[in-house]
């Protein structure tokens, strides 16, 4: 699969900036406007099973169950830790957050307030950022596990290739 190179991102000294969203922002800070193979790009164009985790481990396969009216619906999902698992093909910058974990439907930085406790980060403004926080140690030591107290909720979504597109 050949990558394309329509992405850019922002990057100083290389780290990448993900607050820097356009060319003019980033180089007003001295950052340098790279163009970068998005695995994003490269899934939208040839769809293919990709690895993807859940609460900060990887997902080796779950199954849903329905249930119409007074039947209940279910979900069961493996997960296994990997230690060399460092990016997702979920966020233009590969940097793992808490949506794409599961622990928010929207908030990146929305990580469980333990979770960050856990790593002396619940001060961190921007916890998902790609060069401090859960971003750079995700990046850094693969899954990192951590399951909720039963009861509290979590996201599951599981994404084809098709699913994914670029945002400007």
């Amino acid at each position: 699969m050949a990558p394309n190179k329509d992405v850019y991102k922002c990057t100083k000294n290389d780290e990448c900036f993900p607050e820097h969203k356009n060319e003019d922002d980033c180089k007003a800070n001295g950052g340098s406007w790279d163009a970068y193979a998005s695995a994003i790009t490269d899934y939208v164009n040839n769809p293919e099973i990709f690895q993807q985790t859940f609460l900060g481990l990887s997902i080796m396969d779950f199954s849903a169950n329905l249930g119409l009216g007074s039947n209940s619906s279910s979900l069961s999902v493996n997960l296994v830790r990997d230690e060399v698992n460092f990016e997702t093909y979920l966020t233009p910058s590969g940097t793992r957050d808490a949506v794409s974990e599961g622990y928010h439907p929207n908030d990146p930085d929305a990580f469980p307030i333990d979770l960050l406790r856990l790593h002396n980060l619940e001060n961190d403004p921007n916890p998902s950022h790609p060069n401090r926080g859960m971003g750079k140690l995700y990046s850094t030591h693969g899954d990192i596990p951590f399951i909720p107290d039963p009861g509290s909720p979590v996201f599951f979504n599981y994404y084809s290739g098709r699913d994914l597109y670029k945002t400007a």
